[in-house]
């Protein structure tokens, strides 16, 4: 079964990325674009045919973006070295011109003017009339060949990093080695950043790649850019990660606000936590994924919340993801305590002044529709249907909105003179 990798041609890529580095700055991400998709739909085909296949862009995006492949090691191949070999390989004098430039690539006299300092750039003047054409090797051959120079030199074998260079030297054109040694260097030079490539394959990969630090994730699990990220991470019985609140400086807030409406609401002391249904079966999730539920129960027949909870659900709900918070509620007093008071939610006793309460603030599936492409405004009014509040045992979290610092600080102080935690 051959990967889409081994039907593209190193030198198809490498004439892309001479006309990503030499277009105008607006066509770049097109460029990218229109390559990526069509590497996407090579896949979308491949996986009809092989559906069990993970098969990705990965090995066209490590190439993209080098300085982020944490999935490889590093190389260990510098301009010296890459120096070394070519003079090795041309069969030229250490002392001619031609491997003066490449030893002495800096040196703006020695390499040529305008390619001073740029080692891919020199080499490839120095190349383009010893190399033939075009070279045979396919873009998973380049991928496998890189894997073995970086294996090789974390097993400090440098004779087998020499070895496979020279393979890969003698096998491409000029313009072919200039890209490879960009690659080798992790620095590719094509005029368009970082942000700007992600967001060429998918809106949500740089901001997942941020969480993970890993390019075949990002390749493997973002494949369609018309499926948001939230649809993906959502689903029964997995844990994922849920929406954190960012701190915000108050003499800041409007700016950061930009003119739009907020929604203030308390923010509860107690374990954030995800609870997934589906019939009888319950799960719980911590916010860093977890598993309580043999605290809280997996059934409505045990646990310190599920038995109460179950009950309280309206009669069509039989999947469903609730976000929000598990708290301490004091059976006499009844409030929601504090964690400061030295207590774990998690295992309160039955016949002790507490008990485990569940205040809900958000709803992010519903019978197997994920609702997350919904406004927090239309998933709290779903929420509202499908859960009745019971003092002590459920609470729906109460919102208010915001326009501007005077209602930040109206609500702040509210919550003060509550003493709630925020």
């Amino acid at each position: 079964m051959s990967s889409i990798s081994s039907r593209v041609p190193w030198s198809q890529l490498c004439r892309l990325l001479d006309k990503v580095k030499n277009g105008k700055r607006s066509g770049k991400k097109e460029l990218l674009s229109n390559f990526m998709q069509s590497y996407r739909d090579m896949l979308q085909k491949h996986r009809q045919l092989n559906p069990n296949d993970e098969d990705s862009f990965f090995p066209a995006m490590r190439v993209l973006l080098p300085a982020l492949d944490k999935n490889r090691g590093a190389y260990g191949v510098k301009e010296k070295k890459l120096a070394d070999l070519y003079i090795k390989i041309l069969g030229i004098k250490k002392d001619s011109p031609d491997a003066l430039k490449l030893i002495n690539y800096r040196k703006p006299k020695t390499a040529g003017g305008s390619v001073a300092g740029d080692f891919a750039e020199v080499a490839y003047y120095v190349l383009k009339n010893r190399c033939p054409a075009e070279g045979h090797l396919t873009l998973n051959d380049v991928d496998t060949y890189l894997t073995t120079i970086a294996a090789d030199h974390a097993a400090k074998d440098n004779e087998g990093v020499t070895s496979t260079m020279l393979v890969m030297l003698r096998s491409m054109s000029a313009t072919e080695q200039k890209w490879l040694v960009r690659v080798l260097l992790k620095d590719m030079q094509l005029g368009i950043g970082q942000t700007a490539i992600f967001a060429a394959w998918h809106p949500d990969s740089r901001d997942y790649y941020d969480v993970n630090n890993n390019l075949m994730k990002v390749c493997s699990t973002l494949r369609d850019p018309s499926v948001r990220l939230h649809e993906i991470e959502v689903s029964l019985f997995s844990p994922f990660r849920p929406m954190l609140a960012e701190r915000a400086v108050l003499e800041n807030i409007e700016s950061q606000m930009q003119n739009k409406t907020y929604v203030a609401e308390n923010k509860f002391d107690g374990e954030r936590s995800q609870i997934h249904k589906q019939g009888d079966k319950y799960m719980y999730f911590s916010r860093n994924g977890f598993d309580f539920t043999s605290n809280f129960g997996g059934s409505p027949k045990e646990g310190l919340l599920t038995p109460h909870l179950h009950g309280l659900l309206a009669p069509h709900v039989n999947e469903m993801i609730l976000d929000g918070e598990v708290v301490c509620w004091h059976k006499t007093h009844n409030v929601v305590v504090n964690k400061g008071e030295h207590f774990d939610v998690k295992n309160l006793r039955d016949d002790g002044p507490l008990q485990v309460c569940f205040c809900a603030f958000d709803l992010l599936l519903l019978n197997g529709r994920v609702l997350t492409n919904l406004p927090l405004s239309a998933r709290v009014e779903l929420l509202k249907t499908v859960i009745r509040e019971s003092p002590g045992r459920v609470l729906v979290s109460q919102q208010e909105q915001v326009n501007d610092k005077a209602d930040v600080v109206r609500c702040l102080n509210a919550a003060i003179d509550r003493r709630d935690e925020g």
